[in-house]
């Protein structure tokens, strides 16, 4: 599109200000979020910056709000508040927009644009003179929007149906925001799934997610939770199919451990990790069961047998373990 010379010009005035100042803002917030959050920024494009204008919105083309922005993407909304948080600590905060999270402006029956934007300035550095060119980068409004991955993925989804290209289709638009709608209602889910799973809907057992509670119970009663994993359903479910094989279950495996460790074993050992001392306790108390495992032709599974586990007399049929 024809940009006007002097649209051109208040763009390229702006633009080595603003390049500074996203290098500057995108090793704080790179050095500074949490893991498993998603960072990225841009500065817009001379075409974009002359629509902008043209729509008679900003009220000083020198100066707008948006010439540089970025957008910190989290987990879900249960994340919001972190990343505004550090957003507060490490800029001054201008603007807000919405003002609150109990007040908006969409009706409830509309799903327009409404992720939380804040409107920031870097922090000056104490020492530095007014005109340095860290101050300077310091009098830059800029736009830091913050989202969840759902409403991340919906906009980088719809983000050309709605705002761009030469067709203006209502069924294209009615379809994104009902895409929206029901992003929205999965992230309150989410957020609420503490709540929803009190649901008398949803008071529901089956005979696998008894297994693995009752795994799980057995861990956490038997390791401290620094010898235990984080990711804990993993290990349970591991340590659930390994019972399965052997035809134990968590009872049985609780009366091995105990003898086991009264031999000064068991939870004593240091040099193995939950699973393996479970391994270890099983060849050491009840070798049997880890016979029949050999001895069953019919089955394709293989147990993990590292170095540091002591076999004693069984022996071992190589195409049923797996070693290292």
């Amino acid at each position: 599109m024809k940009i006007l010379n002097s649209i051109n010009r208040c763009y390229q005035e702006q633009l080595s200000l603003n390049e500074a100042l996203k290098k500057k803002v995108d090793d704080i917030i790179r050095t500074k979020r949490k893991e498993g959050w998603h960072y990225l920024s841009r500065i817009k494009s001379p075409e974009s910056y002359a629509l902008k204008i043209e729509t008679g919105r900003v009220d000083n083309p020198a100066r707008i709000e948006d010439f540089f922005a970025c957008t910190i993407v989290v987990e879900n909304s249960n994340e919001i508040e972190s990343a505004y948080e550090l957003i507060k600590s490490n800029f001054n905060l201008i603007e807000r927009r919405p003002k609150t999270d109990d007040f908006t402006h969409k009706s409830p029956e509309s799903f327009p644009y409404d992720d939380l934007r804040l409107y920031v300035k870097l922090k000056s550095e104490k020492g530095l003179p007014p005109e340095s060119a860290f101050n300077n980068l310091s009098n830059v409004i800029f736009e830091i929007q913050i989202k969840t991955f759902l409403h991340h993925a919906w906009d980088i989804a719809t983000h050309d149906l709605i705002y761009k290209g030469e067709e203006i289709s209502w069924a294209k638009q009615r379809v994104a925001y009902q895409i929206k709608a029901m992003l929205e209602h999965a992230e309150i889910s989410i957020h609420q799934i503490e709540k929803i799973k009190e649901s008398v809907l949803l008071a529901k057992m089956t005979k696998k997610i008894k297994q693995l509670n009752q795994v799980k119970e057995f861990l956490m009663k038997n390791w401290q939770s620094e010898s235990l994993p984080k990711n804990l359903i993993r290990l349970s479910e591991s340590v659930s199919f390994l019972l399965e094989q052997l035809k134990l279950n968590s009872e049985d495996l609780q009366l091995l451990l105990d003898a086991e460790s009264r031999e000064n074993r068991g939870i004593h050992t240091s040099n193995l990790s939950p699973y393996f001392i479970i391994i270890q306790t099983i060849i050491n108390q009840n070798p049997q069961k880890i016979r029949d495992f050999f001895s069953n032709e019919n089955s394709i599974s293989k147990i993990v047998i590292p170095n540091e586990i002591t076999t004693n007399d069984l022996t071992l049929k190589e195409d049923k373990i797996i070693r290292f």
